[in-house]
């Protein structure tokens, strides 16, 4: 992971389109004289979940559904018990994907949320990782100075001697003799406050331009004190970010998951007991990773929490029976629907078209044996000699088809 742009196939658009908001989100923030990219990492999670909300409740009632209709499934599932023959194992999967038709549930729909929101959640490391490619004013701090330092000769090895073994890279390697400007950006955007006093020192021709912008730049990337693009490693009180992330994922896991049972449906069973651990993840790596990605993790673990108790208190106000005869009934209309066009491309793909061609060959060559008729009862110069002329054509004949494009 690197400060520049991502241009994967996968990751790289969606990337684009959340630099995008996040920058927005920034410019409209500055407007009104707030600088500070923590600020726009929270609002922006706050809109993503937000945005997410129907999804996740479209989830939980189906997940609650399933719930319901697993005596049914488990019946199923005893029913072939011990046969794992091909015929029977088709026949399981029939009589399931039944059941969920007739109750209108897709066994799938536990799992989306989940596909939908890992790929945001990638391409989201990549611009937290990546600022500066993303928000062009925070750009313009880094820029200036990159350009003055790669203006200045022995520059290379002057970075190399200070910050080879201080400051890890991955667009660059140190060895190399020249940098380019993303290049000498992704250096910059890893520095902390000790790191730009010693770049100050390195560079004394250009040290105001740096003092000045590191100053902002340090200023926007503050969060409660802590320079959010910074690893909060083991320092006070840098570490209660990875504390934080990891008992909020607990806690938003928990919420989901804390009311639910064990569902037949095996593919969501294994998310679910993955997600329970992802909490562990959390407090390990978010010890390693910077901390904006942390603040990200708590501000989207504490608003589904949120959400999901909102969610879970609806949930216990439904009328499952009423939920049940809609969902049957979209299920009816669904399948009816579908019926209907696979009806019709049965009668299509039975449909002869020899007929059709036949009667429409059948018709031209009548007409070209008509029109052929009427050029007889006027003058006219005959055809090619090898050929026949048209009063000598049959009705149908392949000569009178051949004749349809000296009519034509």
């Amino acid at each position: 992971m690197f400060l520049t742009q991502n241009s994967s196939f996968i990751l790289g658009p969606i990337s684009k389109v959340l630099g995008y908001i996040l920058e927005a989100i920034y410019n409209v923030l500055a407007r009104v004289g707030i600088e500070n990219v923590a600020i726009c990492i929270i609002i922006f999670t706050i809109i993503i979940n937000a945005i997410l909300i129907p999804l996740n409740y479209k989830s939980q009632k189906s997940s609650r559904l399933t719930q319901i209709i697993s005596p049914e499934l488990n019946k199923i599932t005893e029913k072939y018990k011990g046969k794992r023959d091909e015929a029977s194992l088709r026949k399981q999967q029939a009589e399931q994907q039944a059941l969920y038709d007739k109750y209108g549930i897709s066994p799938a729909s536990g799992c989306l949320p989940l596909l939908i929101t890992m790929p945001i959640l990638f391409a989201m490391y990549r611009v937290l990782y990546a600022i500066p490619a993303y928000i062009t004013s925070v750009r313009d701090l880094y820029s200036g100075i990159a350009d003055r330092i790669i203006a200045t000769p022995g520059y290379m090895n002057m970075l190399r001697d200070t910050f080879g073994t201080q400051v890890a890279t991955t667009t660059f390697k140190w060895a190399d003799t020249a940098l380019t400007q993303n290049q000498a950006i992704d250096l910059l955007a890893k520095f902390s406050s000790q790191h730009w006093t010693a770049l100050k020192d390195l560079f004394p021709a250009i040290s105001g331009m740096i003092g000045e912008n590191a100053a902002k730049i340090m200023k926007i990337n503050s969060f409660l004190g802590m320079d959010i693009t910074q690893a909060p490693g083991l320092r006070i009180p840098h570490i209660i970010i990875p504390i934080l992330s990891g008992l909020t994922q607990w806690l938003s896991q928990k919420t989901l998951t804390g009311n639910q049972t064990k569902s037949d449906n095996e593919t969501l069973n294994n998310v679910n007991n993955s997600m329970k651990y992802m909490w562990v993840l959390s407090l390990v790596i978010g010890f390693s990773l910077p901390i904006g990605v942390g603040l990200y993790w708590i501000v989207g673990a504490v608003f589904r929490t949120v959400q999901q108790m909102i969610i879970n208190n609806r949930m216990d106000r439904l009328d499952m029976d009423e939920l049940i005869e809609k969902n049957r009934e979209k299920a009816a209309a669904k399948r009816a629907k579908r019926e209907k066009r696979d009806a019709n491309l049965e009668k299509y793909s039975q449909q002869s078209t020899r007929t059709i061609e036949r009667k429409t060959i059948s018709d031209y060559a009548k007409n070209t044996s008509g029109a052929s008729e009427n050029s007889d009862k006027e003058p006219k110069k005959t055809q090619d000699t090898g050929n026949k002329s048209r009063k000598d054509v049959s009705s149908g004949s392949i000569s009178a088809i051949a004749h349809m494009l000296d009519r034509d």
